[in-house]
């Protein structure tokens, strides 16, 4: 749920930016942003499964 929040800041804050005129700067941080989350889930950091989910507890 955590990954999703972050996620779903880093949209709003790309609409936002969307709105008025942007920079570089603006868009090479929003991917700087997206990179972090990315790598974190490649390295096992993030875990995107619900507990809810059928296999969670199988597959950790």
């Amino acid at each position: 749920e955590q990954i999703h929040h972050k996620i779903m800041a880093i949209a709003k804050e790309s609409n936002e930016v969307a709105q008025h005129k942007y920079t570089e700067e603006d868009v090479r941080r929003l991917q700087e942003k997206l990179h972090c989350i990315d790598q974190e889930y490649s390295e096992g950091i993030v875990d995107d499964r619900s507990p809810t989910s059928t296999n969670w507890q199988d597959n950790p």
